[in-house]
């Protein structure tokens, strides 16, 4: 019975140090990182220094990016591309396009394209495409001045 009640406490011991907080609204993908992914995109679309501003250390490095899709698979659905995990968790980033300098709209349907949390130069950020038609993603740069989308990230 004693050697039941060890064993018994060893397992919740170990379940204890191997399970993760997750925080609310964040999703574990199984990532070698141990990097947590918000489960969709963050409301509104914001200028790089606002972004910058208001989710700081939040905001996904291009390392970061690197490592979501060099080890999860992509559907590309009709407003969003749905991401998962090797655990077989998910989370999307919708296709809102941007906003650019001069207030017009585009891409609205065709990309999502979210700030990352590189400052490039004084007039540019980094950023990550993710582009429905040719069912690719890459990290580029885009001007300041444009709004982006937010996708945010935590350890």
């Amino acid at each position: 019975m004693r050697k039941l009640f060890l064993l018994s406490l060893m397992l919740v011991a170990s379940f204890s140090m191997s399970a993760r907080n997750v925080p609310a609204g964040y999703v574990d993908l199984g990532l070698p990182s141990g990097t947590m992914w918000k489960a969709t995109n963050e409301p509104g679309q914001y200028m790089f220094l606002t972004a910058q501003n208001q989710f700081g250390d939040n905001l996904p490095s291009r390392e970061q990016c690197k490592e979501l899709f060099a080890n999860c698979s992509c559907q590309w659905a009709e407003n969003m591309c749905i991401v998962t995990g090797p655990n077989g968790n998910k989370i999307s980033f919708s296709y809102e396009g941007l906003v650019n300098c001069n207030e017009e709209r585009a891409n609205c349907g065709e990309s999502a394209e979210l700030w990352l949390t590189e400052a490039v130069s004084s007039t540019e950020g980094a950023c990550l495409e993710i582009h429905k038609k040719s069912k690719t993603h890459n990290t580029s740069l885009s001007k300041n001045c444009n709004r982006l989308s937010v996708h945010l990230v935590c350890k």
